[in-house]
């Protein structure tokens, strides 16, 4: 669920983490609703969010996997993994960085989040 607590900025909440406020300097509500529309994009920010530095895709891909398994004792399998990281290089990761909420650097495979993200 979220609200629009003013016009500069969206209060955001992922089921089983603590709320994200994104402040709109140059984004739309439009870009950052749209991010925030898909399950696997809601995920992957707020593992970003909680890391103040830059961070490993591989990281974020285990971890976003991990919270999108349906029974936390089953691993996800190398299959999932590798489907979670080309969809998040291709798709996600692209789509929150035109949104203004984190950068990414495809040579070095880390991404952080950027000073629109407040935790």
């Amino acid at each position: 669920m979220s609200e629009i607590t003013g016009e500069a900025s969206v209060r955001v909440e992922v089921p089983g983490d603590r709320p994200l406020v994104v402040n709109m300097g140059t984004e739309s509500v439009d870009d950052v609703y749209s991010v925030m529309a898909n399950e696997h994009r809601r995920h992957a920010l707020a593992v970003i969010a909680r890391e103040p530095e830059a961070m490993n895709v591989s990281r974020l891909v285990e971890q976003v996997a991990d919270r999108l398994k349906p029974e936390p004792t089953e691993a996800a399998s190398d299959r999932s993994l590798r489907e979670l990281r080309v969809s998040l290089h291709h798709q996600h990761l692209p789509k929150m960085v035109s949104a203004g909420l984190v950068e990414y650097d495809a040579e070095n495979r880390t991404v952080k989040p950027t000073s629109a993200i407040v935790t």
